[in-house]
């Protein structure tokens, strides 16, 4: 839980000078997405710069993929927003979105941007023609949508008293299974199946929550779901130790 207000009170009565509320709209990890509306609205009520990184969910949503800011309709109430162009775009760097007085600060302070060497003529123009894709890909990100809904409704199936799916509606879907030793296990099985998919192990995320994480495409089809489902269930039936014990 956020507990927006609690937080936004004790700010107003312990700090002085500008806060910063940095998030993003899309986490990695678990695929779950930021409360942006209700938090765009308490950083206006206090006095706060709201900063969303769209790595994730840029190219995904909006009707141009554009971003959860702009399907949301927060361009107005955001400080600033960051794109990176190594997801959805297809290539690397990133740009920060803002104001004009934002946008001269970061020229003239920002040591990181200051000293490092621009991009060439020819990542200027990819950048340009990836843009062009993403906002003519409507039937992508319907097709997108859909391969998730059908995941979820196969999603479920294979579960044990503590591994199950967490709750995502994005394209990142998540698989908890307690240990690494079971984790890597059923990520190699998969693997050995056919289905590119690793685990995610601790520390990288926290003891007892080690995980697959699985990343839906566009071209994924209803098929190739059947078959990982299947294979998933499989592995517990047949190799899981948690189950043989």
């Amino acid at each position: 839980d956020l507990q927006l207000m609690t937080y936004s009170e004790e700010l107003s009565h312990k700090t002085e000078g500008q806060i910063y509320v940095v998030v993003e709209a899309l986490y990695s990890m678990n695929g779950d997405v930021a409360p942006l509306s209700e938090m765009a609205d308490m950083c206006q009520k206090y006095g706060a710069a709201l900063i969303i990184d769209e790595a994730h969910s840029h190219g995904i949503y909006g009707g141009n993929g554009e971003g959860l800011i702009v399907q949301l309709g927060l361009q107005d109430k955001v400080f600033a927003g960051i794109y990176t162009f190594g997801k959805a775009a297809g290539l690397h760097g990133a740009v920060i979105c803002g104001s004009h007085i934002l946008k001269a600060y970061l020229i003239n302070f920002c040591r990181t941007f200051i000293y490092t060497t621009a991009p060439s003529p020819y990542m200027r123009a990819a950048t340009q023609q990836a843009y062009v894709r993403l906002e003519t890909a409507k039937d992508a990100r319907l097709a997108l949508a859909n391969i998730i809904t059908y995941f979820q409704s196969r999603a479920g199936l294979a579960q044990t008293k503590s591994s199950y799916w967490l709750p995502s509606s994005s394209p990142i879907q998540g698989l908890i299974i307690p240990g690494n030793a079971r984790a890597k296990s059923l990520s190699t099985y998969l693997q050995s199946q056919g289905f590119a998919i690793k685990a995610i192990l601790s520390p990288t995320v926290k003891s007892g929550t080690e995980r697959l994480r699985i990343s839906l495409h566009s071209f994924n089809t209803a098929e190739q779901i059947d078959d990982l489902m299947q294979a998933i269930d499989t592995w517990f039936n047949q190799f899981d130790t948690e189950q043989a014990a």
